[in-house]
């Protein structure tokens, strides 16, 4: 193959791949636009399909269901715990960067629901049973995937510790989720009774209270890492002493 065709088959290539994206960003605001206007259970795929000018099909060849259409792009809180563990700073462990990074998170949600079609967003997630079954499935996959940075980071693969992971993940998630579903029901319902400063405070003695209890199995998980690298490391070099005796003894005797 030349330098030139070689060329010409990645600008195709990539020429395609852009129309790929296009077209998928062209569905979801399409899909997006018509489930603030009707609610989500309202619209069908056949609806998105005639609002993006594509056929029914090309609809399903970028997102699998519905459900996937109204939250794409629209859950980073799937991968970000995950992602506050594995860019911690040298010497905070995972409980404590969970900590903090939730804590900020809940904290300024008010914020990022200001808008109106981040409020629309609330209100057709409220109405839908479907929509809050899906989001509780992703609840579940975020889980898995903080459990996964959890036991990365406390480098070890022990079953044991699999399951001080799963704890780590569950506890912290699980009382963010309730949280959030507080600041959504004051966000839509603009009650007096609770405001953002109490949800705030909250916020703060839970996971003050869920880090200093967790901590325990943080603070075990990194001793036994350490003991299983120190474990690792005396084996090595004592594989490697006894090799040496070894040799030493053979050269002798010859």
């Amino acid at each position: 193959m030349t330098p030139a065709y070689a060329a010409c088959v990645q600008e195709g290539s990539d020429r395609r791949a852009r129309k790929k994206a296009l077209t998928r960003t062209e569905i979801r605001d399409a899909a997006h636009l018509l489930f603030a206007e009707r609610g989500f259970d309202a619209v069908t795929i056949a609806d998105v399909a005639e609002r993006a000018d594509v056929a029914v099909q090309t609809v399903f060849n970028h997102f699998a269901a519905k459900e996937d259409l109204f939250f794409a792009d629209r859950t980073p809180w799937v991968d970000r715990p995950a992602q506050a563990v594995r860019e911690r700073s040298d010497g905070v462990g995972p409980v404590a960067a969970l900590r903090d990074f939730l804590q900020r998170e809940i904290n300024s949600y008010p914020a990022s629901v200001s808008r109106p079609e981040r409020r629309r967003y609330l209100e057709v997630l409220s109405e839908s049973d479907a929509l809050r079954a899906a989001e509780s499935q992703r609840y579940r996959v975020a889980e898995r995937t903080l459990a996964r940075a959890v036991l990365e980071a406390w480098e070890t693969d022990s079953p044991r510790l699999k399951l001080s992971a799963d704890l780590v993940a569950g506890q912290f998630l699980s009382a963010a989720r309730v949280l959030i579903v507080a600041q959504r029901r004051l966000i839509l319902s603009e009650q007096a009774d609770v405001t953002d400063a109490d949800i705030a405070a909250t916020t703060t003695a839970v996971f003050d209270a869920i880090a200093a209890g967790l901590q325990v199995l943080d603070d075990r998980a990194q001793a036994e890492s350490t003991a299983a690298g120190s474990t690792t490391g005396s084996s090595t070099s004592a594989t490697s002493s006894s090799t040496s005796a070894s040799v030493s003894g053979t050269a002798k005797a010859v």
